[in-house]
């Protein structure tokens, strides 16, 4: 693998399906993408880890692509740029998921019916299931809101959230949601609403 700013072997390698060049990659610049994420943008080391695995698939799928032919920087700029840019994208998504609207939740599947008019107010509505999302795992809390908030496909949240396949993804999805109704309810029993 070169080091200068000639990257064309590199690329080459990869479009050929060898993918040992990107493991290599991947381990020489992992720790210290982690460090600088979360010194310079206070991510926590797994948001980070996370993020520098996101980076690697997107590199990989832009060489593959052919969107790479080649670089004209150093290889870790531009995986630290990509990097900055997911961080920048979830900065913005934690923004906007923390203030949840009770219609963009309505739209989960049996919500409505189990949430009736009759049964609660709109306002108790909306305190229930913001308690219930904020007791689901932060892994539960990030796939409903990519497929129920952000409209992300099953497939783009197996690539995120780096599940084998979009069925595994299907599955953690239900148990998440049988988790969230779980929630809700307990929620809603403790409360006497």
């Amino acid at each position: 693998m070169t080091m200068r700013n000639d990257y064309s072997t590199l690329i080459g390698e990869l479009k050929r399906g060898d993918r040992k060049p990107l493991h290599q990659l991947y381990l020489q610049y992992r720790q210290s993408f982690i460090e600088w994420a979360t010194v310079r943008y206070q991510c926590s080391e797994a948001d980070a880890q996370d993020i520098f695995q996101e980076v690697m698939i997107i590199f990989y799928e832009n060489v593959l692509s052919g969107k790479i032919v080649s670089l004209r920087s150093h290889i870790r700029t531009y995986l630290f740029g990509i990097g900055k840019n997911l961080i920048s994208q979830m900065y913005r998504s934690n923004k906007r998921s923390q203030v949840l609207e009770e219609e963009e939740w309505e739209a989960i599947p049996d919500m409505d019916q189990w949430m009736s008019d009759q049964d609660l107010e709109s306002q108790d509505r909306v305190k229930v299931l913001s308690e219930a999302i904020q007791n689901l795992g932060a892994t539960c809390k990030e796939l409903l809101t990519l497929y129920y908030y952000h409209r992300f496909s099953m497939e783009s949240i197996m690539n995120r959230l780096d599940y084998r396949n979009t069925d595994v993804a299907k599955s953690q999805k239900a148990r998440c949601m049988k988790k969230l109704r779980e929630q809700v309810q307990q929620v809603y029993q403790q409360d006497g609403i």
